[in-house]
């Protein structure tokens, strides 16, 4: 007999668990529920087979057929049909697109500008004769008394822009003096055929040209200067 408290906590604790272990199986069968032992029970029943002992009738072992077991659990896994059905209204009616319609925005045709270069072109040949003319007459003479405009840095730039093309095109040649100075002289055009193309270069800003009007006397200047606001627009 238990004499201490917590010996006598441990027995009664023990007691309750085999009272939980006898009431389960009564309760489970008093509620028609399958037990443990009704299934193992059934599995002897169905599938056990017994082998007694030729010494021993009363010594005998029951083993299970385990094949047979598994043969009759698949039918209890098959997939089960049903029924298939749609889901939504039976009455929507279907509606067709409509065919999209491309929508023109109503635009005005406009000519560009045209630009008339022809003014242009025939006022740089106008130059380039102009000073051909004066380089025959005065066969030597200074590239910056040739090019020179006093009264116009625009114009001074035009005349080098003839200048230049008169020298692509071997039209008059370029030679430096021995004090540094550029002499420009009249040559023959050249022949069919044998047209030899010279490039120009030359560095020109508005500073150049300030030095340029003080180095050239006044009146030193060969090409005529150009009044465009008389000039007749070309048709």
């Amino acid at each position: 007999m238990s004499k201490l408290p917590r010996e006598q906590v441990s027995d009664a604790q023990a007691l309750l668990d085999v009272t939980k272990t006898v009431v389960a199986p009564i309760m489970s069968h008093h509620n028609g529920e399958t037990t443990t032992s009704d299934f193992i029970t059934s599995l002897i029943s169905n599938f056990g087979q017994v082998y007694r002992s030729s010494v021993n009738e009363d010594d005998a072992h029951v083993s299970l057929n385990w094949k047979d077991i598994g043969l009759s659990v698949p039918p209890t896994l098959k997939r089960a049909f049903g029924c298939c059905t749609m889901l939504g209204p039976m009455d929507t009616e279907y509606k067709e697109r409509k065919a999209a319609v491309r929508r023109t925005k109503p635009t005005t045709a406009h000519l560009p500008t045209q630009i008339n270069e022809g003014g242009e072109a025939n006022e740089t040949d106008l130059n380039m004769l102009t000073m051909y003319e004066i380089l025959k007459k005065k066969k030597n003479v200074e590239l910056s008394c040739l090019i020179l405009n006093r009264r116009s840095f625009a114009q001074t730039v035009e005349n080098l822009f003839a200048l230049s093309f008169l020298a692509k095109d071997g039209r008059v040649r370029i030679a430096v003096e021995a004090n540094g100075s550029h002499v420009v002289s009249p040559t023959n055009g050249p022949v069919a055929n044998a047209v030899a193309y010279h490039h120009f270069v030359f560095r020109f800003d508005f500073k150049d040209w300030k030095i340029m009007t003080e180095m050239v006397a006044v009146g030193e200047e060969l090409m005529p200067h150009r009044d465009h606001t008389k000039c007749t627009p070309a048709p």
